[in-house]
C-alpha cells in the first residue's frame, strides 16, 4: 500500500481515505492509469464522502458512489440536494444505483451504473481441479475485511475441519487496507484463535498481487458468508477469474455480480441459520471436489469466462471512455430541471 501522509492529497482524496488501498482506490488508480493524453482534465471525480470536496466549477463533476445510500453523512448530504453539484452520479451496480435512485429521488438520467474490474487471474485449469488424488488438499479462502461475515465462518470451517480430512483456511483480512489499523483490534481474539488452529492460517493485509496468486495457484473455495450488504465485490470477482468455487449468499449485489455461475445460497439474517446453511453448502462443496466431478470443471469454466470478459478492464475502460466523452459537451454550470413535461414535436 502507498503511504500518503506526508505527500499532497491526489484530488480524489480525503483525511479518511488518504492511506487506503481498498477496492475503491484501486479502481480509481486503475482508471488514472489506463487513461492516457489528459482524458481526465476536464473531470472532478469524487470517489467518496463528497462533503470533504469542494465541487470545482470549472470542471464536469462525477460522484463515484462506492457506498451504501443509508451512510449516516451520506444521507445527510444526498437529503440536502447534495447530488445537484454534481453532473453525473456513477455507481457500481444497478442494484446500489436503484436504492440511491429510489431513496434520494435522484434522477436516472443524472445516474450511470459503470461496474467494477479487475485484470483476470491466469493459472493451470486442469492443473488446479485435478482432485484424482484423494489426499490432495482443498484450500479455502476469506480474503475481505473481518466484519463482513469471518465470525461466522470460523466456527463453521472448524467444524469442518473436524469432519473433513486435508481442508484448510487461509484468511486475508484486515482493516489496514483502508489505513485503519487500529480497528483490527477489536478482532485480534478472532485472528489469534484462527492461527492457533492447525487448519487455519491468519495472513492479514498482503499486496493485492500476492493475493491474486494465491487465488489463482493454490485456491479452490471463496469461502464467504457475507453480513455486509456489498454494493459490488471485487473480492468475488477476483475468485470467479481465479477459477474459485464461490459459495456465498445473495444479498445485496452479490447476486448481481455472481452472474449466478457461484454457489450461491438465499441470505438469512439469523447467525444461527445463516452459519447452518454455509455449512451445508461447503460440505455439499468439498464431496463435490472430492468426486473429480467433470460438471463442477465446466461451471468453473464457464464462471472464470464470465467473469474475465465483464469485469475485465479492457472492456471497463472502453465504457468509461464512452461515457466521459458523452459529458464533455455539457456546459459546467448545472441547471435546475424544470418538473414540466412539454412534448416537443421534432
Amino acid at each position: 500500500m502507498t503511504e500518503t501522509t506526508d505527500k499532497a492529497l491526489k484530488p480524489w482524496q480525503n483525511d479518511l481515505n488518504k492511506n487506503a488501498m481498498s477496492g475503491s482506490e484501486m479502481m480509481m488508480v486503475g482508471l488514472e492509469e489506463r487513461l492516457t493524453d489528459g482524458q481526465l482534465d476536464d473531470f472532478q471525480i469524487i470517489l467518496s464522502r463528497p462533503w470533504l470536496h469542494t465541487p470545482d466549477e470549472s470542471k464536469l463533476r462525477i460522484l463515484w458512489c462506492h457506498d451504501l445510500p443509508e451512510e449516516k453523512d451520506m444521507q445527510d448530504f444526498l437529503i440536502a440536494g447534495g447530488w445537484r453539484e454534481y453532473h453525473r452520479l456513477v455507481f457500481v451496480s444497478t442494484w446500489q444505483a436503484q436504492r440511491f435512485i429510489e431513496r434520494y429521488n435522484i434522477p436516472w438520467e443524472r445516474t450511470n451504473v459503470l461496474r467494477n474490474a479487475i485484470e483476470p487471474l491466469e493459472f493451470d485449469f486442469d492443473k488446479k481441479w485435478d482432485f484424482s488424488d484423494p489426499d490432495k488438499e482443498i484450500r479455502f479462502v476469506y480474503h475481505t475485511t473481518p466484519h463482513r461475515g469471518l465470525n461466522l465462518l470460523v466456527p463453521v470451517f472448524e467444524h469442518l475441519a473436524s469432519e473433513h480430512k486435508n481442508i484448510h483456511l487461509d484468511v486475508f483480512s484486515s482493516f489496514k487496507i483502508y489505513g485503519w489499523e487500529d480497528s483490527d483490534e477489536q478482532f485480534k481474539p478472532m485472528f489469534d484463535h484462527i492461527q492457533e488452529h492447525e487448519n487455519m492460517t491468519y495472513r492479514g493485509n498482503v499486496p493485492n498481487g500476492d493475493l491474486r496468486t494465491y487465488l489463482a495457484d493454490h485456491a479452490h473455495v471463496f469461502s464467504y458468508p457475507c453480513t455486509w450488504q456489498e454494493t459490488s465485490c471485487r473480492a468475488l470477482m477476483e475468485a470467479m477469474s481465479g477459477g474459485l468455487m464461490c459459495v456465498h449468499p445473495n444479498t445485496g449485489a452479490l447476486f448481481e455480480t455472481a452472474g449466478q455461475f457461484t454457489f450461491q445460497y438465499h441470505f438469512d439474517n439469523d447467525p444461527q441459520r445463516h452459519a447452518a446453511i454455509h455449512h451445508m453448502t461447503l460440505a455439499n462443496a468439498i464431496d463435490l471436489i472430492r468426486s473429480n466431478d467433470d460438471g463442477l470443471k465446466a461451471k468453473l469454466s464457464g464462471q472464470k469466462s464470465y467473469a474475465d470478459v465483464n469485469y475485465s478492464w479492457e472492456i471497463r475502460m472502453r465504457e468509461w471512455e464512452a461515457f466521459l466523452n458523452s459529458l464533455r459537451n455539457l456546459p459546467r454550470k448545472i441547471e435546475k430541471q424544470s418538473d414540466t413535461f412539454t412534448y416537443k414535436v421534432e
